[in-house]
């Protein structure tokens, strides 16, 4: 039961984009593609292995193909053949990878000697030549494109040798290596066009202007590439991405696995069983953002695929070649929404990506999916795998990122309700207070990808973004600093309004599922003297207060300590960018001093504390850190005077609780002079006392050193009276560390306590 009560949650974190990762991503251009691990993260949530999983708009097939990967079945639909093809060719496997090379062999023999031909071949040769291979002749490109034909878009020495490797592709007796050696053919037709253009940005060198423009444009100086070397690559890398593919799928066919159809999503009903689809995952088009058929049109006509006026009239875009309106744009959305309502099984989820810069477009899709009966669930802010130059030229006026909208098909009727109006002012202080609390600090862009959904969920996204409010940045200064760290923090003078923007009960509960999640069971009055130093709004509530919301997310075995219930109890549904899948055994190469660092970055998370790590440290350890594994980029602590911050912010490593409140400092010992990390510990004291009280001040040291270190101490200012630092600081020796690291991070009951049991106080040393 947890786990289907966990199945139907919906998302509401954000993943970090690899779209650059993967093993499909280069394999063939095309206008629009979604990350595949955001997809693959979204179908394992809301699938199970041999689910169906539909994608209506599938372009160039990320959804198929991760469905396919994660074992389940997928339905690939898009009016544009272009857009079909790819993804079959995609997803083809297993293949016999050398019976592809070989058939390669065979063309570059048939080809090569012609090639060589006219790469030596005088102008006046090239331009008496009549091409005798086909080629398209005649297709017209759209009205805005730079030249009128497809077969203006290529030099004639490129058209020439276009045309005769087509020619010899099509001589291939064995179909599938014949389709695929066709593919590569198409892969390479934007960079063998006038489209192509050197660009220094780009680490391949250049792009077309089909892909930067969104037309056919033609830069001023083409940058002319050799097709058969273009050829070549692509072929590699269609190979290596097959190789990948056959290791993904194993001894697995894909063969009824997937089913593709070049067919409008506005009748998916006539080719799809009503109520048979287990997960629709999606980007459609956007009004006038892209005409796909139009930008197609060159691939069309080298391939030869029929495109009808009827395809072109089918087209959900505004604008085009065929002029759409916005009401034919909506129109047949709305229809596709209702299709997939039919189709989409009881209970079952729709994810919806949207990107647009038109704000207006989001109530257009909403109300849409609205119509055709489906529960709006929530929004989640998505980024991109490479920010737009709209978003770096203007980081804090423009909204978001692409958004993923959750949608089930329920049995309930949800009728339109009225919002209570909210001020976009209160909106925006709310989710900066909300998520600096539950990061310990956010930067600009943590705030705008949760103020984005709740500005479009308000209807206020328009409001924020055309008005003088579209400074962010403005309104945030008002009530929160912006600290050395590039994070945000509250104000010292507004510490005592703290708590404004969000009910003290719903913080009462996240710091209780908080504290429960790391340290598995507490007493209440330890829970009591960790809450309410938290709570420093004016409010202080009573133990029996607590007790109450304890009582909802909390349960007790012995009539004692308290543990969370099963389920997942979480006020604001975020992970904290907490990742269970990180392999916590892999050790980078390091110095010893910060491999020792690094484990103890390693050992936080584990615990669900923020790590920071010494401004030396910093840089050799973040850059080896799995991207999964996020650390603070600063000192969370304002308010303290230059010496204290420099001292502090040279400690090797410290565990923050809520990203705010030291729990464990750690000094390895043996780079750092003893009494420099006495007096580093003395001033995170100064701060914040009860650190001292609770020994968690770790000098991490080999055994053999334990006697000198003591003598040392005991011999420093900093023992007895006024310090008392020997009652205050514990040893970790490195070779318990080493012991006993690859057990505490796979062992499920890990916590503070386990660490606790490591240290040792100097104060039980033998001193001779």
């Amino acid at each position: 039961m947890k786990e289907l009560i966990e199945k139907y949650d919906p998302i509401t974190t954000y993943f970090p984009p690899l779209k650059a990762q993967q093993w499909h991503y280069k394999v063939h251009p095309y206008f629009t593609k979604q990350p595949g691990n955001v997809v693959a993260k979204y179908i394992e949530h809301y699938t199970r292995k041999g689910d169906i999983v539909l994608d209506p708009f599938c372009g160039s097939g990320v959804t198929a193909i991760e469905a396919l990967r994660l074992g389940r079945k997928a339905i690939a639909v898009d009016l544009s053949p272009l857009a079909t093809y790819i993804t079959e060719q995609t997803c083809i496997g297993p293949i016999d990878v050398d019976e592809f090379q070989e058939a390669f062999n065979r063309l570059e023999k048939r080809v090569l000697p012609f090639i060589e031909k006219i790469r030596k071949a005088s102008k006046e040769y090239i331009k008496e030549y009549k091409i005798k291979d086909w080629y398209p002749q005649g297709v017209s490109l759209p009205k805005n494109a730079d030249c009128e034909l497809v077969e203006d878009l290529f030099y004639r020495p490129q058209l020439i040798i276009l045309a005769h490797i087509l020619a010899n592709i099509e001589k291939e007796e064995h179909k599938r290596y014949r389709e695929l050696l066709k593919f590569a053919f198409s892969g390479i037709l934007h960079r063998a066009s006038k489209t192509y253009f050197k660009d220094s940005k780009d680490a391949g060198g250049g792009n077309s202007g089909i892909f930067t423009k969104f037309r056919y444009w033609v830069p001023k100086r083409p940058d002319k590439r050799d097709p058969w070397e273009l050829f070549k690559i692509r072929f590699r890398i269609i190979r290596s991405a097959k190789n990948k593919w056959n290791d993904i799928l194993g001894d697995r066919c894909i063969g009824k696995d997937l089913v593709v159809k070049t067919k409008s999503a506005t009748q998916l009903s006539n080719y799809i069983e009503e109520n048979s689809v287990d997960y629709i995952f999606t980007d459609p088009p956007y009004g006038a953002h892209i005409a796909y058929l139009d930008l197609s049109i060159m691939w069309h006509a080298w391939l030869k695929m029929r495109v009808t006026k009827k395809t072109f009239e089918d087209e959900i875009i505004e604008g085009g070649d065929y002029e759409h309106t916005i009401d034919h744009y909506k129109d047949l959305l709305t229809v596709s929404f209702l299709e997939m309502y039919k189709v989409l099984k009881l209970d079952k989820w729709l994810s919806l990506v949207y990107f647009h810069k038109d704000h207006k477009l989001w109530f257009t899709i909403i109300d849409a999916a609205k119509a055709a009966g489906f529960e709006y669930v929530n929004t989640v802010a998505q980024p991109l795998s490479k920010q737009t130059f709209h978003k770096i030229k203007n980081p804090l006026k423009v909204l978001g990122e692409s958004l993923i909208v959750n949608f089930r098909k329920s049995r309930r009727v949800f009728p339109a309700i009225e919002r209570e109006a909210v001020p976009a002012i209160k909106i925006i202080y709310n989710v900066a207070e909300r998520e600096i609390y539950s990061k310990g600090g956010a930067t600009s862009e943590d705030i705008m990808r949760a103020i984005v959904p709740e500005l479009f969920e308000a209807n206020l996204i328009d409001k924020v973004a055309l008005t003088n409010m579209n400074d962010i940045f403005d309104l945030l200064v008002t009530e929160f600093d912006h600290g050395i760290d590039d994070r945000w923090h509250i104000k010292p003078e507004k510490m005592d309004k703290l708590g404004n923007y969000i009910p003290v009960k719903d913080r009462i509960k996240y710091y209780l599922i908080s504290i429960l999640r790391r340290e598995k069971q507490l007493d209440l009055d330890k829970i009591v003297t960790i809450i309410l130093p938290l709570l420093i709004n004016g409010h202080e509530p009573t133990q029996k207060e607590i007790l109450e919301i304890l009582n909802e997310v909390a349960f007790s075995k012995d009539g004692s300590k308290w543990e969370l219930k099963p389920g997942k109890p979480v006020v604001f549904q975020q992970e904290l960018g907490f990742n269970n899948e990180v392999d916590y055994n892999v050790i980078p190469d390091l110095s010893a001093h910060n491999r020792t660092i690094y484990k103890l970055v390693m050992l936080g998370r584990r615990l669900r504390f923020y790590p920071y790590v010494g401004k030396m440290e910093y840089p050799e350890i973040s850059e080896k850190l799995p991207k999964e594994v996020a650390i603070l980029q600063g000192l969370p602590i304002n308010n303290i005077d230059e010496v204290q911050r420099s001292r502090i912010e040279q400690i090797d490593c410290i565990w923050f609780f809520e990203g705010r409140i030291p729990e464990f400092a750690f000094e390895v010992e043996e780079t750092t002079n003893f009494l420099t990390a006495l007096e580093r510990f003395y001033s995170l004291l100064e701060r914040f006392p009860s650190i001292g009280t609770q020994r968690r001040l770790v000098i991490i040291t080999p055994r053999s050193r334990k006697r000198k270190l003591t003598q040392e101490l005991l011999k420093s200012s900093y023992a007895g009276h006024p310090m008392y630092m020997e009652r205050k600081i514990s040893y970790l020796y490195v070779e318990d560390l080493e012991a006993e690291y690859p057990k505490l991070v796979s062992d499920s009951e890990f916590s503070s306590n386990s660490i606790d049991r490591l240290l040792s106080p100097p104060e039980t040393l033998e001193i001779r």
